[in-house]
């Protein structure tokens, strides 16, 4: 029977060493012994361009999470709100790159951070589309915002009136006091009643030579036009001679519906060879350009100086104009058209009294050409007549007999016609009134206020 304690499998016991016993020392006990060594690395692991690799892919990766680190950080700050806490204005000079826009920009403490902008603007491939101008920045307004804004060229537009009634000396005064102009006023002064009466709209660093240069183009313009469509038999020699009597009745009345009437009184008293006896006449004549100081009145004895333009001492016109006149006037987006007659195409006018020599059916299309010629004026003001949102009202005047009484059947030549040519936005205010006479005999004359666009 085998008694060995490994043979018959016994657990937690070892068989006897074959060898030799060989005591050990108590230090050599304790030694602790050598564990299994490592595996030998490859050679293609220890290979210089492997290891160069690992680095170079260890770096790029490195190098993408940054990039989109800084991606995201910029985009999250080009996209949000600015520091400005007010509204301010920033102005983009001609010629001006993206990097000093950007550098102003944040001077002005607009944006944080001038570089993110540039990039930002880089970005977005606008480093070329900025554009020049004066720029509302609102609160806040994120760099973004700004970035669109100068794409827009949706700069600060600034006004210059001059009204009807001005001399030249006054209008340029204007002009000169405007701040956002530059450039000096010209060396020259244009001639009386050259300068149109208008609202110029522009932007900062636009020079005041231009406006004055817009003036004078604008009223040679009109001034032609409305000599070439004038009545024949107006006693006027010359298309100086319009101009000079036109600012006249500019100076002697502003009010529109009473611009016709006061012509009347003077061409007939041209034709007549009586004195106009215009009391502005007088007040040119004694204070020229600068005007008449508002605390001092006309005394008798202005009456009876004499002077080139006091129309009690001369016989006919002035010399010259003693301001400006228009044939339309802007406040805001009305336009107010001066009256306007019934011009045919070849210069003639029609002429008569309604309820004598002319029928009602003739008066009507005298209207209704008279709402043509309104038409024209219209457009030479707005530019465009799409431009029009609106017809406001028509203030017509028929020149009738006293017991005549379907002055609205005359005018309504008009009305209809600005119904046909504007549709629902046609529709307007109306009066009509009759009257005992009007300029060279017309027989309808009509005045328009419309609305524009913004």
């Amino acid at each position: 029977m085998n008694t060995n304690p490994a043979d018959n499998g016994e657990f937690g016991q070892r068989s006897a060493p074959s060898g030799p016993i060989v005591p050990k020392t108590a230090s050599e006990a304790l030694r602790p012994e050598a564990g299994t060594p490592p595996p030998k690395r490859s050679r293609a692991s220890r290979s210089q361009f492997v290891v160069f690799m690992n680095f170079v892919i260890s770096l790029v990766m490195l190098l993408v999470l940054a990039a989109g680190f800084a991606l995201y950080f910029g985009k999250q700050e080009f996209n949000e709100p600015g520091p400005s806490a007010n509204a301010d204005t920033f102005l983009v000079k001609p010629s001006t790159g993206v990097q000093e826009i950007a550098e102003q920009l944040e001077r002005r403490g607009l944006i944080s951070d001038a570089r993110i902008f540039r990039l930002g603007v880089r970005a977005f491939g606008n480093d070329a589309a900025l554009k020049a101008g004066e720029y509302e920045i609102k609160p806040q307004a994120s760099m973004r915002d700004i970035m669109e804004l100068l794409k827009s060229g949706k700069s600060v537009m600034y006004s210059l009136t001059v009204p009807e009634g001005l001399t030249v000396e006054q209008a340029l005064q204007r002009i000169a006091d405007q701040a956002a102009l530059d450039g000096d006023m010209p060396a020259t002064i244009p001639p009386e009643g050259s300068l149109a009466t208008d609202t110029l709209r522009f932007t900062r660093g636009a020079t005041r030579q231009q406006m004055v240069d817009k003036l004078l183009a604008d009223q040679k313009k009109l001034v032609d036009d409305v000599w070439q469509r004038r009545a024949p038999d107006l006693p006027l020699a010359s298309v100086d001679d319009f101009v000079i009597l036109a600012s006249i009745v500019e100076k002697e009345t502003g009010k529109g519906d009473e611009r016709s009437r006061v012509a009347a009184v003077f061409l007939n008293r041209l034709a007549k060879g009586m004195r106009l006896q215009s009391d502005p006449t007088i007040i040119y004549g004694l204070f020229g350009g600068k005007g008449k100081p508002a605390d001092r009145p006309i005394y008798q004895s202005d009456i009876k100086k004499p002077t080139p333009y006091n129309t009690y001492l001369i016989n006919g016109l002035p010399p010259t104009p003693i301001a400006n006149f228009v044939t339309h006037a802007e406040s805001g987006r009305l336009i107010f058209l001066s009256g306007q007659g019934p011009l045919r195409a070849d210069g003639t006018l029609c002429t008569g009294k309604v309820g004598e020599d002319v029928t009602v059916e003739e008066a009507y299309g005298h209207a209704r050409l008279t709402g043509l010629n309104l038409l024209a004026v219209m457009h030479a003001a707005a530019g465009d007549l799409g431009r029009i949102v609106r017809v406001v009202k028509l203030l017509g005047f028929v020149n009738a007999i006293p017991t005549f009484s379907d002055h609205p059947k005359v005018v309504n030549g008009c009305s209809d016609l600005f119904a046909e040519v504007f549709d629902s936005i046609g529709g307007h205010a109306r009066s009509a009134i009759g009257v005992g006479s009007l300029p060279g005999n017309i027989t309808v004359e009509i005045e328009a206020v419309v609305e524009t666009a913004a």
